[in-house]
């Protein structure tokens, strides 16, 4: 594997444009808002939560279909349905485009990766595995926070 930079980004007033509306969506759109990113997100169908978030004016919901120039100004897309053909086209255009892309339908593309992070205090802590699984970095991340807090809580 290549070696990745790690690096931190202020998405505070970006254009994020997500395309597809279901879990995997959610979980990322919710990481982002808390950044303060400007969401956008394009589907034809979109789960509660997302539609939740969506009444509640805190991200745009287009209840469409994926069409060519949607991404155009986003400073990063992230690709999240399970349409080969949809995930294709977005990855293409955002390649040509140089926009910053997570492509939640394969390891294998995308110029940008979702680390797990958790802040305590003024300390924020990020792991990625180069399997990219989730279920393992986020076991790592709780295992060096649960020996941190530990180490802290025994110095008082």
């Amino acid at each position: 594997m290549t070696e990745l930079l790690f690096t931190a980004i202020d998405l505070r007033g970006k254009k994020c444009v997500f395309i597809g509306a279901g879990a995997v969506a959610l979980r990322k759109a919710k990481r982002l808002l808390d950044c303060g990113a400007d969401i956008t997100i394009i589907a034809p169908d979109a789960i509660d939560g997302l539609v939740a978030l969506a009444s509640a004016k805190k991200l745009k919901l287009l209840k469409r279909r994926y069409e060519t120039g949607d991404i155009t100004r986003a400073f990063l897309t992230i690709i999240a349905t399970d349409d080969h053909d949809v995930n294709t086209r977005v990855l293409a255009e955002a390649e040509q485009l140089g926009i910053l892309v997570n492509a939640a339908f394969s390891k294998d593309h995308g110029n940008t990766f979702f680390c797990m992070s958790k802040r305590i205090d003024d300390v924020t802590v990020s792991v990625m595995t180069d399997e990219k699984s989730p279920k393992k970095s986020s076991e790592i991340l709780n295992t060096l926070l649960n020996a941190s807090l530990t180490r802290r809580d025994a110095q008082g």
